[in-house]
């Protein structure tokens, strides 16, 4: 009897994964589908599933469009529009840059997309409105074809919409032209360059692709979350970097395996580790936090384990270097260089003087807060400049000063006078 129930939660542990694991998927596709052909760790991968997803509740509810028509516009049009844009505008230029570089702006466009089609189309739900689905009472109406766990209509066409995707896309790499040009970008865009193929053009097809994967994630996730808010987007894009790890951020079907695989895995620890708390105290603590952190622990788990993923983080066109070297201007003066640090001192002393004389309060708390993101932000220079390594983490470490300060003044009584 004990071990039928198990089974029983267990198969029903796996249905429940299975919606948002398909949408996982996607995602990772789509990054991978990114990275395969430009090179690019898109953060912004996130904000651009955010962006169409908020395009289409201003289209179906604030303009009246149709759920349809507003799918249309904000997955077949605005996602694959946005994704060229970003190519043409930004990651092309960026091409022989180093990683770091397009690190640094992937991760401002993650803050800067939301913000600027928050402001563009005048986005600002109702109090206590929740986003919807592309489908009617995709909530509401449950099909139970197992007996086990009754699927959402929008669960459903979540499901069927990720997987019809994922094959179209293969067969767009196996049976196109299309796809075998984008094969060669992927291997060396100088090479494909002399064989006559406009790798700009592949490449500006390829974010068009990837960002419709976006678009359409976006999309099809939104009934999933109860707020528009843009951190949720982030979140999925952390379970997404995860699941394209697993597919060693080259294999498009590993990846969608991987996002379908942490669905499930989240999915079996929400149903089983609160079991297991109940009987061990020690496990109540953990229980609250283990569950977001599973992304993590698989992505710590991929690259430790799994040598290939690094040699793959560190490959790139073999030509990259055959680009003719700048001129260098001649000419330059040499007490430029000075004259620009003493207008910068003289500017920056002179900010600090009026917001320390005439700031009120909420500038002064704008300020105070500047400059401690001013200060997080300088340390990643110290272990980029000095170790060579790019470091995400010197938020939490932040965190953890806080926390600390905060315990040892406020709970522990040392706080000083």
């Amino acid at each position: 009897m004990i071990v039928a129930s198990i089974a029983s939660d267990l198969f029903q542990a796996v249905l429940q994964g299975a919606p948002p694991g398909t949408v996982y998927a996607l995602i990772a596709v789509g990054f991978v589908l990114t990275y395969k052909t430009s090179g690019v760790f898109n953060f912004a991968f996130g904000a651009q599933a955010f962006a169409s997803m908020v395009l289409f509740h201003k289209a179906s509810d604030d303009w009246g469009w149709s759920r349809g028509l507003a799918f249309v516009l904000a997955v077949l049009v605005f996602a694959p529009l946005l994704g060229f844009v970003l190519e043409w505008g930004i990651f092309r230029h960026l091409r022989t840059a180093p990683p770091l570089s397009t690190l640094v702006v992937s991760l401002g466009l993650t803050v800067a997309i939301p913000n600027l089609v928050n402001i563009l189309l005048d986005f600002s739900p109702a109090s206590g409105t929740a986003p919807h689905g592309v489908v009617p009472d995709g909530r509401s109406v449950r099909y139970d074809p197992f007996g086990v766990y009754p699927f959402s209509r929008g669960e459903l066409v979540a499901m069927v919409v990720a997987v019809v995707a994922v094959l179209g896309l293969a067969a767009l790499f196996r049976l196109t032209p299309v796809g075998l040009k984008m094969k060669a970008v992927v291997e060396s865009p100088r090479m494909t360059e002399l064989n006559g193929i406009s790798a700009d053009r592949v490449s500006a097809s390829a974010w068009a692709l990837s960002s419709f994967f976006a678009g359409l994630a976006g999309v099809l996730i939104a009934p999933r979350f109860t707020t528009f808010d843009p951190n949720e987007y982030f979140n999925i894009m952390v379970v997404a970097i995860a699941a394209a790890a697993v597919g060693r951020l080259v294999s498009l079907p590993w990846a969608f395996g991987g996002g379908i695989g942490l669905g499930v895995l989240i999915a079996l620890v929400s149903t089983f580790l609160p079991r297991w708390s109940d009987q061990h105290e020690w496990l109540k603590p953990i229980q609250e936090n283990v569950q977001p952190s599973i992304p993590f622990i698989v992505l710590f788990a991929v690259i430790v384990f799994v040598p290939g993923l690094r040699r793959n983080l560190g490959s790139g066109d073999p030509l990259a270097g055959v680009d003719p070297p700048r001129q260098n201007v001649t000419g330059t003066i040499a007490s430029a260089g000075w004259v620009s640090i003493a207008i910068k001192t003289a500017l920056v002393l002179g900010l600090i003087a009026v917001v320390y004389t005439q700031a009120d309060r909420s500038w002064m708390l704008l300020a105070t807060q500047a400059a401690a993101v001013g200060i997080i932000f300088l340390s990643i220079t110290v272990i980029t400049g000095l170790g060579g390594r790019i470091s995400l983490c010197q938020g939490a470490f932040a965190a953890i000063g806080a926390f600390a300060v905060y315990q040892l003044g406020e709970v522990r009584g040392m706080a000083v006078t």
